[in-house]
């Protein structure tokens, strides 16, 4: 697919410029499959590694509830029909495109960025794991991006050596260097 020039949201970015880049190669390198832990992850691999945390109360929650497919059937399928996006043939179609829901899900969910509300003196917005806010507009939307090849950097909070922005003016977003990087180092950020 090619950049829209509009967020997910539907509110153009600013970047009409965008829409000639060809992200098909960036589709290619995405991985068939995420480690996600409400996706990927066995109830097992759940019970035993997450056990006594939040994070594996909601997620035996979610389970327990299917609570991703009651979100699809309920507010994403009947979106997507709407807009004519899909079109059901029968059950197989049914489950193909639930299959379809659930590995995008884990690509924004393992490599969707989010950034703070509050703009810096420079008018850009830095990146934080915070959640987003309400905000309708465009440069009040906090995330989450899908940022290709950003998005390919390794992560790691004490030896980062980038800061995410994002442009309010243009919508455009900028990946700057915290400290000076040698030759052939690798380059982090912290996600």
């Amino acid at each position: 697919p090619k950049n829209t020039g509009v967020d997910t949201h539907g509110h153009d970015d600013g970047c009409s410029s965008a829409s000639s880049i060809d992200f098909s190669m960036y589709m290619q390198s995405l991985p068939d499959s995420f480690e996600d832990t409400l996706v990927s992850w066995s109830d097992g691999e759940i019970s035993n590694i997450l056990s006594g945390t939040g994070l594996g109360e909601l997620a035996q929650n979610d389970r327990s509830r299917d609570i991703i497919r009651c979100r699809y059937n309920e507010a994403v399928q009947p979106y997507l029909k709407q807009k004519q996006i899909l079109s059901t043939k029968g059950n197989e179609d049914e489950d193909s495109n639930y299959n379809l829901f659930l590995k995008a899900m884990s690509c924004v969910s393992t490599r969707g960025f989010h950034l703070d509300a509050i703009a810096n003196d420079t008018g850009a917005m830095k990146t934080t794991t915070s959640a987003s806010t309400n905000g309708r507009g465009a440069s009040s939307y906090t995330g989450p991006f899908l940022l290709p090849w950003i998005d390919l950097l390794n992560h790691d909070p004490m030896d980062k050596c980038t800061t995410l922005s994002r442009n309010l003016e243009n919508g455009s977003f900028s990946m700057t260097a915290e400290r000076p990087i040698q030759t052939g180092e690798e380059l982090l950020h912290s996600y």
